[in-house]
């Protein structure tokens, strides 16, 4: 039965459970993004052509290509296509989402994966955040090799490639970079 004294004591009782229990009630804002992320945007060029078109000038950055090659002179490149428009988006939680234009001739999937910054390098005495990022996309077979009976026999496989791109805090609009494929 509630009187007056059992009353006393509920509420002496609550009140000491409200004072005892630590409350935080400030608004606490999210972590700040990491400078890297957002959406990019550029053109993936083959630091040694094996093309017979040249390529534009200051285009390819050498020093970029030696960290790409350990050090040396890449190989020429036998991919198909002399440049590939590449469109990235870096999400603050650490996913990648990145697109190209081949997407649309050969018909492979966005891809998505992770990146993370990986410390400094230093390209032409410049310090940069090194930002690698990897992901998978389905890659095609040609449309005569599927099988009519099976949607999915469209997928030749999977490709793993890796986006490795320097970042400069102080010129937050341009990255540069290489793409391989990753193991």
């Amino acid at each position: 039965m509630l009187n007056v004294r059992n009353l006393t004591v509920i509420g002496a009782a609550i009140g000491m459970a409200v004072v005892m229990t630590s409350m935080n009630v400030r608004a606490q804002s999210p972590p700040p993004l990491p400078a890297a992320a957002g959406a990019w945007w550029g053109i993936a060029r083959p630091c040694t052509s094996g093309s017979r078109f040249p390529v534009p000038a200051n285009t390819v950055n050498q020093s970029i290509c030696k960290e790409a090659c350990g050090g040396a002179t890449c190989q020429a490149s036998t991919f198909p296509v002399d440049e590939v428009v590449m469109a990235p988006t870096l999400l603050a939680d650490g996913t990648v989402i990145a697109t190209d234009h081949l997407s649309i001739l050969d018909h492979h999937t966005t891809s998505t994966g992770k990146w993370d910054v990986a410390g400094k390098t230093v390209i032409d005495g410049k310090s940069y955040d090194r930002i690698q990022a990897s992901f998978m996309w389905f890659q095609p077979r040609n449309a005569q090799d599927a099988d009519p009976r099976f949607p999915l026999s469209i997928f030749l496989g999977v490709i793993r490639p890796r986006f490795v791109m320097f970042f400069d805090a102080a010129d937050p609009n341009i990255m540069r970079g290489y793409i391989q494929p990753y193991a």
